[in-house]
């Protein structure tokens, strides 16, 4: 058995169907897709895959309390994780179909970004941060 403590940001890589087991301290939201994964960006499943992501995090600030991590932590990984990865991947494609869908999931993220951002939850979790 192998075991890796995780910090807010950092990833592994595990080979599909992988069995493993996550423990968090606070409560968390671990996500595990292919998120540069080209077939799965043009057929929807990263997006759909980000939206299960989404709503756990909106089900977090609907009920702000000390045992959440921050969600600024949480928000400021995913932008700078994933659309600076979905930047690079577009600026290397050829392929306008991928370009136009990596477009659209750009935009959909930032979007559930911000609205994560203006709920009075998240400014609650902030808070409660703040003082730590």
């Amino acid at each position: 058995m192998k075991w890796t403590i995780l910090e807010p940001g950092d990833y592994i890589v595990m080979n599909p169907r992988t069995v493993h087991a996550v423990l968090s301290p606070v409560n968390s939201v671990v996500g595990g897709i292919y998120l540069l994964d080209q077939e799965w960006i043009k057929n929807g499943t990263v997006e759909l895959k980000m939206a299960w992501h989404f709503q756990k995090l909106e089900a977090m600030i609907e009920d702000p309390s000390e045992d959440h991590e921050s969600m600024e932590e949480v928000l400021n990984n995913t932008k700078e994780a994933e659309i600076e990865l979905w930047k690079r991947l577009k600026k290397n494609a050829s392929d306008s179909d991928l370009i136009q869908k990596l477009d659209n999931v750009q935009a959909w993220t930032k979007e559930k970004i911000k609205k994560i951002r203006n709920h009075q939850g998240f400014r609650e979790n902030q808070k409660i941060h703040s003082k730590k």
